[in-house]
């Protein structure tokens, strides 16, 4: 246990709320007490396309303000507030076009006459999420588009990994820099939370093409080699229509002692439950639990890639 945590021993301790120590140090540490920390590692701003589409003008440096307790001004021109500041953070916006919509609404936009670029300057919801719609469809074509911005895309990773360095408070409040992978294949979800140890060298995040882990795992692999360290985090398991988790990997092979390895070294952790339903278990699954059906979410969502 102790030696498949320990190469991530940092960041993984502060996700999941427990230190890593190593045979010596736990027989010291024994009586110590547990600290158990509250946080947060999914939530989207302005440069997720989707939530750019609801309106939402939040930025990361607006998220981790509200994190450690200070009021956030709401779409509707209400305000909200936590009971009590967090202990960790990561935004995770979505890798795919990161950005390229909230881009348009710069003025001096090289395409601002385009009309999907006036869409999201609209003050109309309605007229706004249309133009999501057209980089949704975009994204069924190897055609050109106005989405195709590589420049929009490392811009808002920057300001993302700057918000990171600027909130981090050693011993207070811990900030990950991270993003979602956004696969899905027939209606099922595959969407990861990757979640990095931070460097001063981070690679920009690598969107959901052809929506297999696989590829992504080769990505945080390649990665760790040159000492940049990340763990991916399965996220809402739920609504993949058992694809998460298939007796068999993304090209129809089954699965075996390497490819269970080289899973649980990228993705030693799984999201239980969230506002869009649980992964843990089905009432199918666990008749004689109880609680097994405690707010089972019965839809699978609507594809957002090829």
């Amino acid at each position: 246990m102790i030696n498949n945590l320990i190469h991530c021993q940092l960041l993984i301790a502060a996700i999941v709320g427990c230190t890593i120590v190593t045979p010596t140090e736990a027989e010291e540490t024994r009586d110590a007490a547990d600290n158990v920390y509250f946080g947060d590692i999914h939530i989207h701003t302005r440069y997720s396309n989707d939530a750019f589409a609801f309106m939402t003008n939040r930025t990361p440096d607006d998220t981790y303000r509200f994190a450690r307790g200070e009021p956030l001004d709401q779409v509707g021109g209400s305000s909200i507030k936590l009971h009590a500041p967090l202990d960790f953070m990561a935004v995770t916006d979505h890798a795919e076009s990161l950005g390229v919509l909230h881009s348009f609404l710069n003025p001096d936009h090289p395409n601002s006459d385009d009309k999907v670029v006036q869409m999201t300057r609209s003050k109309d919801p309605a007229t706004r999420f249309q133009a999501f719609y057209e980089w949704r469809k975009s994204r069924r074509s190897d055609e050109p588009s106005v989405f195709d911005d590589p420049a929009a895309v490392s811009y808002a990773w920057q300001d993302i990994v700057a918000a990171v360095d600027r909130h981090y408070e050693p011993g207070k409040f811990t900030t990950f820099a991270a993003y979602e992978w956004t696969a899905s294949k027939n209606l099922g979800n595959l969407h990861r939370n990757v979640i990095f140890e931070h460097t001063d060298d981070l690679p920009l995040p690598l969107p959901a093409e052809n929506h297999e882990p696989e590829t992504l795992w080769s990505y945080m692999e390649s990665h760790r080699q040159r000492g940049v360290d990340s763990l991916a985090i399965p996220h809402n398991s739920n609504v993949s229509d058992g694809r998460m988790f298939a007796l068999v990997d993304s090209y129809g092979e089954p699965l075996d002692e390497a490819y269970a390895v080289r899973r649980n070294r990228n993705e030693p952790l799984v999201e239980v439950t969230q506002n869009k339903g649980t992964s843990e278990t089905h009432p199918a699954l666990s008749m004689n639990d109880e609680f097994a059906n405690f707010e089972l979410f019965t839809e699978l969502l609507v594809s957002n890639g090829k």
